[in-house]
């Protein structure tokens, strides 16, 4: 199949201009008041997850066919619903649902819109198994029990059941590893079905799936969109010594039809990218993704695209599972500004806008509560490593060849904190062997930091999360969170490293970057 389209470098202009156009709506959205967070009421035996995104219908059929058709799962059970668009009208009603309906748990989460956001069903869960569906499915009485039975008994199994006609038949067990239609995986049915016994299957749709949550490998954090990942997570689970199976009395239906239309967008740009992203982690051929993609969509679709993932991936940015830029409310105008300085180094698709959290009369606190919240979200989806950047961060044009350096000359070594820039407020001292790092003596401000999983709790420990007197004594001691951190360095509590030259600055910066090097006129500003 092929289309006609605008030419390369013209599509790729008009791509930029959509995603420029999305990421400032969400910036947008992200300034909005959303419903709190409810907390884990504790352990649980069984935890049902949805994501759902302006699906107030069926999540709440969805729930009540749970609590009316299914009461032999109802104890200890859990429901946790992923709200992904938490700014939307439907907010408030699901938020409504959730306090009313026994064992059920609000999650907004707005950093980004994606079918990947069920990763956090598994960060959210408390019950050792967890069922995880769309928020559009209703399963066959006896389903539930049947899934969480045999995860229990089979802990390294990935569990299925076969997808019904609305009539009651059978009308796929399992997915057939092939292309079609921009999509891996056809559906089709295995005659043991009719038994009683699981069997292995290849993969299968993702409307329904279980796992143990101690098992679940995640997905890639830089999934976004709709699309890529079937096939893919169901190879990371065998990757990892499991088996993907359908259980035959874990029967389910799933509403397909959408006659008011979707309220969400999807691109063939998100699913090509995630395919390749995904295709790239669990090593198999790129090739297959392109190839496919080339003869549904047409060269002329498909290139511009490739050239956009391609550029991203050979970013040195994409070496950490998050970026987080933060940002005052009040100039979420200035947005696609900001936005276009990550964008130029290739992580437009990956930076997320974090709001900053405003302390009228001391910005300091703001700043330091706003990095300590920066973290906590990177320990709460699992990342290993997460970039904190300010709303004001100019990078060196330069900046993905001097990261990739730091980066292979770190190699195994052990760090907490990676400075991509700073004020050495005392003279750093060289790394052996090692001319694209620094130790830091003491280094001050906070505008571009990466921070690592291994000093996540210690973080969140030491540093306040609340205004008050606590964080009163803190500020007392340290006065900010860029002299908090030197000094942690300083009593080896922190191992850190800076690159050089530095990669990041800010306006206010730059005359005390090194004049010899010219560096101050390299650094973008736009």
């Amino acid at each position: 199949m092929t289309t006609s389209s605008p030419s390369a470098p013209s599509a790729r202009a008009f791509a930029v201009l959509q995603e420029v156009s999305r990421r400032f709506e969400e910036a947008r959205d992200r300034t909005a008041e959303v419903p709190a967070a409810m907390p884990s009421r504790g352990p649980a035996r069984l935890t049902i997850g949805m994501a759902a995104y302006e699906e107030f219908d069926g999540v709440y059929f969805t729930a009540e066919a749970i609590r009316l058709f299914h009461p032999e799962v109802l104890d200890g059970l859990e429901i946790v619903l992923v709200d992904n668009h938490p700014e939307g009208p439907a907010a408030p009603a699901l938020a409504s649902l959730a306090q009313k309906i026994p064992g059920m748990r609000y999650v907004p989460f707005r950093a980004w819109r994606g079918t990947a956001s069920r990763d956090l069903v598994f960060r959210e869960a408390s019950g050792d198994v967890v069922v995880c569906l769309d928020s559009h499915v209703l399963l066959r009485p006896g389903a539930l029990a049947a899934l969480r039975d045999h995860v229990e008994a089979h802990p390294d199994d990935f569990a299925q059941g076969p997808l019904l006609y609305e009539d009651g038949r059978v009308h796929a067990t399992h997915f057939d590893p092939a292309w079609g239609e921009g999509m891996y995986g056809q559906w089709g049915v295995d005659p043991r079905v009719d038994g009683d016994v699981p069997f292995e299957i290849s993969m299968s749709g993702l409307g329904v799936f279980a796992c143990r949550r101690d098992r679940w490998p995640g997905f890639h954090p830089h999934f976004r969109g709709f699309g890529g990942e079937e096939g893919y997570i169901h190879e990371k689970f065998r990757q990892r010594g499991g088996r993907v199976v359908c259980v035959p009395a874990a029967a389910w239906v799933h509403r397909f039809a959408r006659p008011a239309g979707l309220p969400y967008q999807t691109t063939w740009d998100d699913r090509i990218r995630n395919y390749v992203i995904g295709w790239d982690e669990i090593g198999r051929p790129r090739a297959q993704v392109v190839d496919h993609f080339r003869e549904f969509l047409g060269d002329d679709v498909v290139d511009p695209i490739l050239a956009e993932v391609e550029r991203e991936r050979s970013s040195a940015l994409t070496a950490f599972d998050g970026i987080m830029c933060i940002q005052r409310d009040a100039n979420v105008d200035e947005w696609p500004d900001v936005w276009a300085r990550f964008h130029a180094l290739g992580v437009g698709r990956i930076v997320e806008r974090l709001p900053a959290i405003m302390t009228p009369g001391n910005h300091h606190r703001g700043c330091a509560l706003s990095h300590r919240a920066a973290i906590a979200e990177a320990k709460r989806r699992g990342l290993r490593h997460v970039l904190v950047a300010e709303e004001d961060v100019v990078f060196h044009d330069d900046t993905n060849a001097v990261v990739r350096r730091a980066l292979e000359q770190l190699g195994d070594t052990p760090w907490d904190v990676l400075y991509l820039g700073g004020v050495h407020r005392r003279a750093p001292e060289p790394v052996a062997g090692r001319d694209a790092l620094l130790a830091p003596t003491y280094v001050t401000t906070s505008h571009a930091l990466v921070y690592h999983s291994r000093v996540f709790d210690r973080l969140l420990d030491e540093i306040p999360g609340v205004e008050g007197a606590t964080l009163d004594d803190w500020m007392s001691e340290y006065v900010a969170i860029d002299q908090y951190l030197p000094r942690r360095i300083r009593e080896n509590a922190l191992r850190a490293f800076v690159v050089t030259p530095h990669v990041a600055s800010q306006p206010a910066l730059l005359n005390y970057e090194d004049a010899d090097l010219a560096l101050a006129e390299r650094f973008t500003i736009r």
